[in-house]
């Protein structure tokens, strides 16, 4: 018998596939940043994003405008040389796409005839201003207690030295009883501090002013919420002030009668020195009662006729020096227990 020959028609599928060798063009780049401000020697890693994101050649060529302002490495890490601006440019090595970031690299510090001035970054954030019921020794014009929210800035690491103000006024222009060039300036109105901060901002192109009573009860807590920075008790061992009249009872310590240089005693936590004692220190508002109303970068009562000094002095008992301890002061006043220090916002030169 003759084997009948089966013809089985199979179906053919013909698969659409892409060539292997189709190219996958990058269409756009985002940064992470568009700006970016930075201190000399800080660094900041910039990211981008390809897309679309199967594109074909990922790689990203990095560039800066002015490498002496700020270098950039291949994988995006941006240093911070010296002060000015640089545009740093991402380009993808397909496609020619690329995306910019400007980088401003800033300072607040500065020197004037030699002489240094060193500033510490002070973060953004909340606190709660003034000083609870229970906290002893307090005074009624510490209430009500109030949330405060507040810009960045920069704050002087110490008081101004009288080296500073001869700087700045001239070689034979000190005012202080006290006299060295690593003690603060003391003995100065506040006419005297504003003629010596115009000076030293023509002199170094910045913007520099005197802190808001905020500003600096929040920069001498530095996340604290006690009567001082460093705890619930000072001693003479960590701030110049009269130890022979001690917070709440505590025990008695040196009374030394003078100054001491700035920098004597460990800082707070936030890299700042002296913020109690050793001089009180003029601040940029006018005095006013509190109320209980949140408030956002406030400079004090507009309507005032004395100013602020905070911190105490070498000539005041621990009380005088807590965080929350204010004074109304005449613009006039001038004695040897009286200094300054500055501060510089983040947005400003």
């Amino acid at each position: 018998m003759k084997k009948a020959l089966l013809l089985v028609a199979i179906p053919v599928v013909l698969v659409c596939c892409k060539p292997a060798n189709s190219v996958v063009h990058v269409t756009d780049i985002k940064l992470s940043l568009s700006e970016l401000m930075l201190a000399p020697g800080e660094n900041k890693l910039l990211t981008a994003d390809i897309l679309p994101t199967d594109a074909s050649n990922k790689k990203i060529v990095w560039k800066s405008s002015d490498s002496k302002v700020a270098e950039v490495g291949i994988n995006g890490e941006v240093k911070a040389v010296t002060e000015g601006s640089a545009i740093i440019t991402a380009t993808a090595e397909d496609g020619n796409k690329s995306a910019e970031c400007k980088v401003t690299v800033f300072s607040a510090n500065a020197e004037v005839n030699g002489v240094k001035f060193e500033f510490v970054s002070i973060p953004a954030g909340k606190f709660i201003m003034g000083s609870p019921q229970s906290e002893p020794e307090r005074n009624a014009n510490e209430s009500p207690q109030h949330e405060v929210t507040l810009s960045s800035f920069y704050m002087s690491k110490y008081e101004v030295t009288q080296a500073q103000w001869k700087a700045v006024m001239g070689a034979d222009n000190n005012p202080s009883d006290f006299v060295g060039d690593n003690l603060p300036v003391e003995t100065v109105t506040y006419a005297k501090v504003l003629e010596f901060i115009n000076k030293l901002n023509e002199a170094t192109q910045k913007e520099y002013r005197l802190p808001t009573e905020a500003e600096w009860e929040y920069a001498c807590r530095a996340g604290t919420a006690t009567p001082f920075y460093t705890g619930y008790n000072i001693t003479t061992e960590q701030a110049n002030y009269k130890g022979t009249m001690p917070y709440n009872g505590n025990n008695k310590g040196k009374y030394r009668g003078k100054t001491t240089e700035v920098g004597t005693f460990a800082p707070n936590a936030w890299g700042l020195y002296d913020m109690h004692g050793n001089v009180w220190e003029w601040c940029g508002d006018m005095y006013g009662a509190y109320t209980d109303e949140p408030q956002t970068n406030p400079t004090g009562n507009p309507d005032g006729n004395t100013l602020v000094v905070r911190g105490g002095s070498w000539d005041n008992g621990g009380s005088n020096c807590r965080s929350a301890f204010r004074v109304s002061t005449p613009s006039f006043m001038c004695d040897n227990f009286l200094g300054f220090r500055l501060v510089l916002p983040k947005n400003k030169k």
